[in-house]
């Protein structure tokens, strides 16, 4: 059940994930300067999520400040703890990586590694364009230096923020490299008999199931997401482009975006109105239209900005291929 449930392993699948379609995004835009293709990632990516954290601001002042009982630490103690204020706005708008500067909507922690490699990930291209060994041989040159930086800064800082970005770099790169040798992979697994694509799938459901809190669990989620992900790309292709997945996919920013907000104003909301039942269906029912509603009032215009409004006239790469 951790399997579907926990959330660091979701997370990091999500990563590697992501460096697999920034490799396809990166070879459409090849020819694209380096400018714009930042300034497309930034309206992409930061507009939508400042759009965000200004109605979490705005929902945690009309917010009941009272506790719901029977909840978890996790809701009262994580979200909507400091009062709305403006310098707590530009904290949370400054994507630092502060704890104590995600208080507004906590899961924009990712979304913080997420816009710092997306803006360096012609960098991560760099090394991935030249083949297996050398991006092996550079993901494990960042594990291991990050590993052995970590306890020399000072954790909830800036400094340990950009350490753990640099960490979470390797995962992209992963997915990247994935991405750039997918007709391959596609074709590996594809001459893989039906009950080893079972055993794997198993296996890596299974790594995925391991605490978070284990040393080296999130290296396991790293490991089960890139094969899950080979795998993928053959096994689940017809499964995943079904009406309501594709829509699912379509607003999954979106729906990141919001569901914190519309789960932590829902049940302090209707409290003592609904049962526990029928606040967590009103959650899930309110989530997805407020997802489609940010979907076509922020998030689509922010990436029509992207494309209308390119900060450079000149042609040429980011990075040239080697």
């Amino acid at each position: 059940m951790r399997t579907f449930v926990g959330g660091r392993p979701a997370v990091v699948l999500f990563f590697v994930l992501s460096g697999f379609v920034l490799d396809i995004v990166f070879q459409r835009v090849a020819q694209t300067p380096y400018l714009d293709y930042a300034w497309k990632r930034f309206c992409r990516i930061y507009i939508p999520f400042a759009a965000a954290i200004l109605l979490a601001a705005l929902l945690t002042a009309l917010a009941v400040n009272q506790g719901v009982a029977g909840l978890s630490e996790w809701f009262h103690g994580k979200s909507w703890t400091d009062p709305v204020s403006f310098e707590l706005i530009v904290a949370h708008l400054s994507m630092d990586g502060i704890a104590s500067h995600s208080s507004l909507n906590n899961v924009m922690w990712s979304l913080v590694h997420e816009m710092r490699i997306s803006l360096a990930f012609p960098l991560v291209m760099l090394v991935v364009l030249r083949g297996v060994p050398a991006t092996l041989a550079a993901i494990a040159i960042v594990l291991l230096f990050t590993e052995l930086t970590a306890p020399l800064v000072t954790p909830d800082t800036l400094l340990a923020s950009l350490n753990a970005t640099l960490y979470y770099s390797t995962y992209f790169a992963a997915g990247a490299l994935l991405s750039v040798r997918r007709d391959d992979v596609a074709r590996r697994a594809s001459e893989m008999k039906p009950l080893w694509v079972l055993a794997t799938i198993a296996v890596c459901v299974t790594l995925l199931a391991v605490p978070p809190g284990i040393k080296g669990s999130e290296f396991l989620f790293g490991i089960a997401s890139v094969v899950l992900i080979a795998l993928g790309a053959n096994v689940l292709q017809r499964f995943l482009n079904v009406a309501p997945l594709v829509w699912l996919r379509r607003v999954s920013f979106s729906l990141y975006l919001v569901h914190l907000l519309i789960l932590l104003a829902t049940f302090r909301i209707f409290d003592g109105v609904l049962s526990p039942l029928g606040i967590s269906l009103l959650v899930i029912v309110v989530s997805l239209a407020a997802t489609e509603l940010c979907l076509r009032l922020v998030e689509m215009p922010a990436m029509s900005l992207g494309r209308r409004l390119p900060l450079s006239k000149a042609k040429g790469a980011p990075f040239a291929s080697p």
